[in-house]
């Protein structure tokens, strides 16, 4: 049996509270920035510098004139930057729209399997990172 007795059949069948997404989350949570590998650190770095930079040419694109007018027409808290503009909005909305930005021209870097995680994970850290004025990799707060 995996987990606990007193978990309930669905939670033993995807493999208790001590499942596979606990077990991840409980590191994430409890890893600190001194204990990444240099490695890690250094392709996360090479992940966000390539993410803003798609960011910003997909700013230029025909359809982010389309998200830029959304964007003014929602107004938001101007907390947040939206690449590209001189425009500022909430956390969520900025999120939006650079997301867009950034999976505009489909060049964003490639994981193993085949997907666009930097697209639908980098803008939403990088709203957050900026509403709360914490360093991007360590998490300070500012």
């Amino acid at each position: 049996m995996i987990g606990p007795k007193d978990a309930t059949p669905k939670a033993k069948a995807r493999g208790g509270p001590a499942g596979p997404t606990r077990r991840l989350a409980e590191f994430a949570a409890s890893t600190t920035y001194d204990q990444l590998p240099d490695a890690a650190i250094a392709a996360a770095k090479t992940i966000i510098i390539d993410g803003v930079a798609n960011a910003l040419a997909g700013s230029a694109e025909p359809l982010a004139g389309h998200i830029k007018r959304y964007v003014e027409t929602l107004g938001g808290s101007h907390h947040c930057a939206v690449a590209g503009t001189a425009l500022r909005t909430n956390a969520p909305t900025a999120a939006f729209a650079n997301g867009v930005f950034l999976h505009c021209l489909d060049y964003e870097v490639q994981g193993i399997p085949s997907s666009h995680g930097t697209s639908s994970i980098l803008p939403p850290v990088l709203a957050l990172a900026e509403q709360f004025s914490c360093d991007l990799l360590t998490l300070d707060a500012g």
